[in-house]
Formats: structure tokens, C-alpha cells, sequence
């Protein structure tokens, strides 16, 4: 269905722009979502079902904070970029490099984008295959970084470790449980009440964590924090203090706008000014003479934030008048998070910027790593935009422990091997609720060889690592040990990624592009052309159906 010219001028009159692409039933889809990978219309009760249903899958794209379980819902990122492909294996690619939030309805042969602001700034890639496509897209928004090579080992982590001992614990679980681990992880418990580049001196005392680290790096390990954008208003805090004196913080009405996250009161930085990214590399810089991290974790930077500020009266930015479906409820934009008011750098309203925080924060972080370290850099971040592959990896964000969230994961690491950010996995056992000693096996066994592969788990759940029940700890074994003997191979595909855009985990249809059984499979991936994934992905199954595609 086309939009007649009646609908065109009304959406136009409420502040929407229009762009309508007629498409084929096959296209690999777009932004960032919990959902299947290919796209099919569908009815808006039936979210969840992976049968062809008729009716309108309208996705809206806009940064925010929900958890990935919530399936065809906006998420952390925006990627306004599908990929078509034919019965015949030709494909083409195109992207809309706009940074407004957007709705985008996709009727099975029709996609519709309804977008609040910006310009009409449209890329087409001829392909004409699927490979090429992909490398066309890299080509012009960049191709990604290329990861350390201690990144692809296994890493640890979670959300309600106590203190410095549980870490030292787990460390020594995983070496007794001849579990191979490359990276150890800490959550926010790690700072003193939540303020960035701080250690909690009780639980996490400098003259403990130094040793920590220390012993990690002559044991051949790494050590990962987290960084959340928000910086506590507290005049007895450094940084804090520093931000105030650089004036780098987002403002409205002509003061740092203030929000409400994990320290309680913060201001942001504004990753849009230049000054911003010399004061983060300078906080950065800071703490790591204090602890030598080797790799650093941004986190909550949609951006999110506990507070919802009132609109400003008559605003068409805080109170657009095309509402867009966000999180499938028309909520509104300002809903937890800065508003579209607030104001960054050379006057650009957060309306319009919105999106673009994560990746601004990602880049700031990717140069200081480099500046304090001289090495290559090791960023993650949960936002991302066109281009985010340029300076991080990704994981997928706050999923559950469900058979459906383990079943997700593949197409969301695909997705994202799509939008040139190739070094992406899932949290492994899942982040929220507790899982089960079969669904962790289960998803060791995929999670080893996802990209990027990392256990973590949320406050207040059952811990899970790898060593907790011995039959997951004998298939982390077994599989970490397939993943380890592989690390060259990810290592090649890491600088095939960076030098070609092609992603390290891969649809089927890339090698058999012309086998269009191919095209639907979201179940099975390749890494690279040479290995092909097909896990157990159903509880209580003890075999499963493989589709071999015919080859050579």
C-alpha cells in the first residue's frame, strides 16, 4: 500500500516527512530492536509470533531504555538502514543518515519512513549482492574498528558483586573450574556512591583493587568497568568540579540541564562541544593512574535518565505534533530522558541530537583510550547511530533468562553485523531473572560463539557463571576450548570487518545467496565463510534440524 495524497498532506501538515520505497518480501531490517531477521508484516497483538500474519509492523526509531525483551520495540540504537534481497540473490541497501526520531512502517512490499526533523539524506547501495551491499554501506558511514585480540576471549561480569573479594572469587572459580578467562567485569557496585572514576573505598578500596588488577595483568587477563554519562552535582567531586569550570554540560534555559540517575542529581556532558572529548580524556586519564583499566563500558547513554521533565509550554520540540510510536505506545519523547528542549553546542536542540549521543560518547571514549593507553582501544557501548562501528562493540542490552531471549539473540547479532558494528553478542544465561542449569548450558553453547562473548547477570538474580552447575561448566569446557582453538579465525574476520565491512557473524544467504531457503533462517549463522552455528535454541530438545545449504 502507497500513501494516498490526502494522507501525505496531512502527515505533512503535522510535521512529518514522508519517503516511500517499494521493496520485496525479503528485506533484513532495520534499527534497533528485539525481533526476527527478516521482517514480516504482522499484527500488533501478535508480536512475538514468527508466522507470516497480514496486517502493519510500524518500528519507531528513537534511542531509549527498555529491556530487549520488550520484541519490535525501539531500543538502545538508531540504524536507519534495510537490506533487500531478492529471489534471485541481487540486493540492494539503502540508508536514511538522519539522527530525528522516525516511524517506520513496513507493509511487505512497502516501507514507509515518517521522520519529525532533519533532511532527507538518502544512500542507495546497489549491490548487486548482499556481501556488497554491506560493504557499500561501511565504505560510506566507516568500517569498523578493529578489536584487540584479548577482546574475543571469554569475559565475566555482573550487576551485585559485594565487594573486591567476590571478584577475586570468581576469578579463582573459573581457574579451578579450568574455565578459560580473559576478561573480568565490574558494574556500577565498583564506584563510591555511583560517581564515575571513583572507587568505593568500604567495598572497593584503591589499595585492594590495584592488587586485583594487578595480578589480573601478570596472569595474562584483562579488567572492563562501566562509565555512565550522568555526573553527580556534588561540589566535593572532582569531576564534577572539572565539568563546570570546562562549561561542557548539556543546558536548558541557559543553565546544565539536571537529571536523575544512578548518583541521584547529575548534569551531562555534552559530547557534541569539542571540549568535552579533552575533559573526558582527562577524567579518563585520571583514573586510570588510580586503576589501569584495560577496557571501558558506557552504559545508560540514550541517554537515560529516571526523571521526565515537563514540557515547555507551547514547544512543537518537547511536544512534537507527529506523535511517533515510541515504545509502541506513542509515548512521548521527553519520557526519561533529556528533552528535546536542552541544548547542546552551537545551539543544536537535543530534538535533534537525541540519537547521536551514544556514538558522540563512544568516539570521545575510543580517542581516550588511545591517548591513555598508545594502544588499540577496547570501547562497549549500549547506544549506537550509522557509523558506531568506527570506534565500539555493542552487546544487546538488558535482555531476560527466557528460551525466547536465547532465540533472539542470533538475529540481533546479525542485525548488527549489518549496521558495520561486527563485535556484538548477547549477555550469556541472560541478564535479567534467573536462569536454569539447562537454558546456561544451552546458551554457552551458542554464546561461545557469539563475536563477543560475555556472562553477565543482574542484582538481585542467582549468580550464574559458567562453573555453577558442573554440566555447564563441561560444556564451557568444551565449547570455550572450540572457541579458543578459533581465535585466530575471529582475529582474520576481525580484519576482514575492518578492511571490508563484511561482518564476522553472518546470515546464511551471504555464501548461498541464489538458495532462498536461505533468506528466512535466522536460527543457523555463519563466521566467515567457513564455520556454520547451529545450536539448540528449544528447552528439552536434545537434537535439532539443520539446513545445509547446498554449496559448491
Amino acid at each position: 500500500m502507497h500513501l494516498k495524497g490526502k494522507e501525505i498532506e496531512k502527515l505533512k501538515k503535522s510535521g512529518a516527512e514522508i519517503v516511500d520505497v517499494i521493496l520485496s518480501p525479503e528485506v533484513a531490517f532495520t534499527g534497533d530492536t528485539t525481533s526476527d531477521f527478516m521482517l514480516e508484516p504482522r499484527n500488533a497483538d501478535a508480536l512475538r509470533a514468527k508466522l507470516l500474519i497480514t496486517g502493519v509492523l510500524t518500528i519507531s526509531i528513537k534511542c531509549a531504555f527498555h529491556t530487549s525483551i520488550n520484541v519490535d520495540l525501539n531500543l538502545y540504537g538508531s540504524h536507519p538502514f534495510y537490506l533487500d534481497v531478492r529471489e534471485d540473490g541481487e540486493a540492494h541497501g539503502v540508508v536514511w543518515v538522519n539522527s530525528n526520531g522516525m516511524d517506520v512502517i513496513y507493509e511487505g512490499d512497502t516501507v514507509t519512513w515518517r521522520v519529525i526533523g532533519g533532511v532527507v539524506d538518502l544512500y542507495v547501495f546497489a549491490g548487486p549482492t548482499a556481501e556488497d551491499v554491506v560493504g557499500q554501506y561501511t565504505e560510506q558511514v566507516g568500517r569498523p574498528a578493529p578489536m584487540p585480540y584479548w577482546s574475543f576471549g571469554f569475559h565475566q561480569c555482573r550487576y551485585g558483586y559485594h565487594d573486591v573479594y567476590e571478584l577475586e572469587s570468581v576469578v579463582a572459580g573459573y581457574a579451578k573450574a579450568k574455565i578459560p578467562l580473559d576478561v573480568m567485569w565490574t558494574d556500577i557496585d565498583y564506584t563510591d556512591a555511583y560517581k564515575d572514576f571513583t572507587l568505593d573505598p568500604v567495598h572497593f578500596p584503591v589499595d585492594k583493587m590495584q592488587p586485583f588488577v594487578e595480578t589480573l595483568h601478570k596472569n595474562g587477563q584483562r579488567c572492563v568497568v562501566i562509565l555512565d554519562p550522568g555526573i553527580s552535582v556534588n561540589n566535593t567531586y572532582g569531576t564534577f568540579v572539572r565539568g563546570m569550570k570546562a562549561d561542557i554540560f548539556i543546558k536548558r534555559y541557559g543553565v546544565p540541564y539536571l537529571g536523575v540517575v544512578w548518583p541521584g542529581p547529575v548534569y551531562f556532558p555534552d559530547f557534541v562541544n569539542p571540549a568535552t572529548a579533552n575533559f573526558w580524556a582527562d577524567e579518563i586519564i585520571r583514573f586510570r593512574k588510580l586503576l589501569p583499566v584495560d577496557g571501558l563500558w558506557i552504559d545508560m547513554n540514550e541517554i537515560s535518565n529516571f526523571n521526565t521533565s515537563e514540557p515547555t509550554p507551547h514547544s512543537t520540540l518537547d511536544d512534537p505534533p507527529y506523535k511517533i510510536n515510541n515504545s509502541g505506545v506513542h509515548r512521548p519523547i521527553n519520557n526519561k530522558t533529556v528533552p528535546a528542549t536542552a541544548v547542546h553546542y552551537g545551539n543544536i536542540s537535543e530534538y535533534n541530537a537525541h540519537n547521536l549521543y551514544g556514538y558522540l560518547e563512544a568516539r570521545a571514549t575510543h580517542a581516550a583510550l588511545i591517548r591513555a593507553t598508545g594502544e588499540r582501544p577496547f570501547v562497549l557501548s549500549r547506544s549506537t547511530f550509522i557509523g558506531s562501528g568506527k570506534y565500539t562493540a555493542h552487546w544487546t542490552g538488558d535482555n531476560s533468562a527466557t528460551w525466547d531471549d536465547l532465540a533472539y539473540s542470533i538475529p540481533a547479532i546479525l542485525n548488527f553485523g549489518l549496521f558495520g558494528i561486527p563485535m556484538v553478542g548477547a549477555d550469556i544465561c541472560g541478564f535479567n531473572g534467573n536462569t536454569t542449569e539447562e537454558l546456561c548450558r544451552r546458551w554457552i553453547q551458542l554464546g561461545a560463539f557469539y563475536p563477543f562473548a560475555r556472562n553477565h547477570a543482574s542484582v538481585g538474580t542467582l549468580p550464574h557463571e559458567l562453573y555453577r552447575w558442573e554440566s555447564v561448566a563441561a560444556s564451557s569446557r568444551k565449547v570455550l576450548g572450540l572457541r579458543y582453538r578459533l581465535l585466530p579465525y575471529f582475529y582474520t574476520l576481525m580484519l576482514e570487518a575492518h578492511s571490508t565491512g563484511l561482518p564476522i557473524a553472518r546470515p546464511l544467504f551471504f555464501s548461498f545467496p541464489k538458495e532462498a531457503k536461505t533468506y528466512r533462517i535466522d536460527s543457523q549463522f555463519l563466521l566467515g565463510r567457513g564455520v556454520m552455528v547451529s545450536p539448540v535454541i528449544q528447552q528439552g530438545a536434545t537434537s535439532v534440524n539443520v539446513y545445509f545449504p547446498a554449496g559448491n
